[in-house]
C-alpha cells in the first residue's frame, strides 16, 4: 500500500465492505470486488462487512439479496458482519436505515451543504432538454438554491414533494486513489446530486457515505465505474466533517472479445459456474488473477495462500480479460490438489451428483472406495467433477454390448485386463 494508506491501517482496524444492490445475480466482476475487499481486510487482521444497498426499489429482484449472500459463502467469502450475522453497526440493509439518513440529511441542510429542491419532473425534463440541445452538460441550474427561507418553509408546510440536493462547493476536489494515483476534478463540472429522493429514500451516493462512516469502513474498494462519483462522496465527507476512507478503484473485467462484463449475462454469474460444477476454490483463484499479479510466478492459490500473498498495489490499471480456458485449467489444478489432500470430500460430492442423475444406483457403485477409484482413473481426462456422471456413464450403467462403440471396444479388450 502507499505510505498514507499503511499509516491509516496502522492507526485503526482495517474494515472493508462489499455493498451490492439486489438487482440481479452476482457476476465475476462483483465477486472480484468482494474478494479483493475480503483479502485486504484479512491480510491486515481486519473485518469484512456485507451491506445490502436496496434503496432503489424499482430495480430490486426478489430473493436476490439472499442469493448474493449464499454465493459469497459458497466462494468462501464469509462476512464478519452483515444481515445474517449483525455486529454493532446494523442494520446492514439500507431500507431499514431510513431514519439514520433523514437525520444526517438535515444536518447537511443546517450546515448549508445541502438544500431543498421543489422542482417538478416536468421542469427538470425541460432543463435537460434545453441544455442537451445546446451541447452542454445536463447540470441542475440551482433554481431552488435562490429560494428564501420563507418560501422553503411555506412549501414544506404545504407538503410539496421535494428532494434534497448536495450543494457542490467552488474550486476542485482532489484525492489519492490506491490504484489510479492522484486524481483531480473541477467542481464546476459536478452536478448538485440528489441526496434524498421525493419518496424519502436516499440515493446511492448519500447512503453509501453515511453507512461507510458509521460502519467505520477504512478502505473502499470498488469498480472504476464509480470513480466519477468519488468527488461527490468526498464533498459529503467534508460536509459532515468526517475523514474519508482510502479509495481503490478496480479496472474493468472484459469478456474474451473485450466487451464489458454485465450482470445481465447469465453465463458469467456465480450461480452459472456453480451449476456447471466448477470448484469454488478454482473460481476464486481465477478471479483473484483478473488484474492482480503475485510477486512470484506461482498461479495456483488456496484462499489462505491468497490472503498471505495479496498486495493491492500489484493490481494493474489496465482492464482484465476473462479467459474461460484458463478457468478450466485452474479447476483441473484444484481437483488434483483435492485428490492429494481431500479425495474423500471429492468422492462425497461425486456421490451426490451420481445419485441425482442415477437414483437407483446400487450402494457398492457409490461407495467411497469405488468413487475414489473412479476419480483417480479419470484424473487428467476431465477438469470438472460434475462432468464425470455425464461422460463416464459406464461406471454406473450396464453397457449395451449391441452398441457400435461397445462392439469396437470388445475387439480391443484384453482378457488379462484388470477390473476397477
Amino acid at each position: 500500500f502507499p505510505l498514507e494508506v499503511m499509516q491509516l491501517a496502522s492507526l485503526s482496524t482495517v474494515r472493508t465492505r462489499y455493498a451490492p444492490s439486489p438487482t440481479g445475480k452476482l457476476h465475476l466482476g462483483g465477486l472480484r470486488t468482494a474478494l479483493f475487499s475480503y483479502l485486504v481486510a484479512k491480510k491486515h487482521g481486519g473485518q469484512f462487512l456485507l451491506r445490502i444497498e436496496d434503496t432503489d426499489k424499482t430495480r430490486e429482484v426478489p430473493g436476490s439479496a439472499q442469493q448474493l449472500e449464499e454465493d459469497l459463502k459458497w466462494a468462501g467469502i464469509i462476512a464478519d458482519e452483515g444481515p445474517s450475522n449483525p455486529g454493532d453497526c446494523g442494520p446492514y440493509i439500507q431500507s431499514q436505515r431510513l431514519p439514520i439518513y433523514h437525520q444526517h440529511a438535515e444536518t447537511l441542510v443546517k450546515n448549508k451543504h445541502a438544500y431543498h429542491c421543489f422542482c417538478t419532473e416536468e421542469r427538470l425534463q425541460s432543463l435537460r432538454k434545453g441544455t442537451g440541445q445546446k451541447g452542454l452538460p445536463t447540470l441542475y441550474d440551482r433554481w431552488c438554491l435562490s429560494l428564501s427561507q420563507k418560501d422553503i418553509e411555506s412549501q414544506l408546510h404545504d407538503g410539496t414533494r421535494h428532494t434534497l440536493r448536495l450543494r457542490v462547493p467552488e474550486g476542485s476536489t482532489e484525492f489519492e486513489d490506491i490504484i489510479k494515483g492522484k486524481i483531480k476534478y473541477q467542481n464546476i463540472q459536478i452536478d448538485d446530486q440528489i441526496l434524498i429522493k421525493s419518496d424519502r429514500f436516499p440515493t446511492y451516493h448519500f447512503a453509501n457515505v453515511v453507512d461507510d462512516h458509521l460502519m467505520r469502513i477504512t478502505h473502499v474498494i470498488r469498480g472504476e465505474e464509480w470513480l466519477p462519483s468519488t468527488p461527490k462522496h468526498i464533498m459529503l465527507y467534508n460536509g459532515f466533517g468526517w475523514k474519508p476512507p482510502a479509495f481503490a478503484h478496480l479496472p474493468l473485467v472484459l469478456n474474451k472479445d473485450r466487451t464489458k462484463l454485465s450482470k445481465r449475462q447469465a453465463d458469467i454469474s456465480v450461480q452459472s459456474y456453480k451449476d456447471k460444477g466448477y470448484d469454488p476454490a478454482a473460481l476464486v483463484n481465477f478471479v483473484a488473477l483478473l488484474g492482480w499479479a503475485p510477486n512470484s510466478t506461482k498461479e495456483v492459490f488456496s484462499m489462505a495462500e491468497l490472503i498471505e500473498e495479496f498486495d493491492i498495489s500489484n493490481i494493474n490499471t489496465a482492464p482484465a480479460v476473462s479467459n474461460h480456458e484458463k478457468l478450466d485449467w485452474f479447476n483441473e489444478q484444484h481437483m488434483r490438489r483435492h485428490m492429494s489432500t481431500n479425495i474423500g470430500g471429492l468422492s462425497q460430492e461425486l456421490r451426490e451428483m451420481v445419485m441425482r442423475r442415477y437414483p437407483s444406483t446400487p450402494a457398492h457403485l457409490v461407495s467411497e472406495d469405488y468413487l475414489n477409484q473412479v476419480i483417480r482413473t479419470l484424473n487428467g481426462r476431465t477438469n470438472k467433477l460434475a462432468d464425470i456422471p455425464t461422460f463416464a456413464t459406464y461406471f454406473w450403467n450396464e453397457v449395451d454390448h449391441a452398441q457400435i462403440d461397445a462392439t469396437l471396444l470388445k475387439k480391443m479388450w484384453s482378457p488379462n485386463a484388470g477390473t476397477l
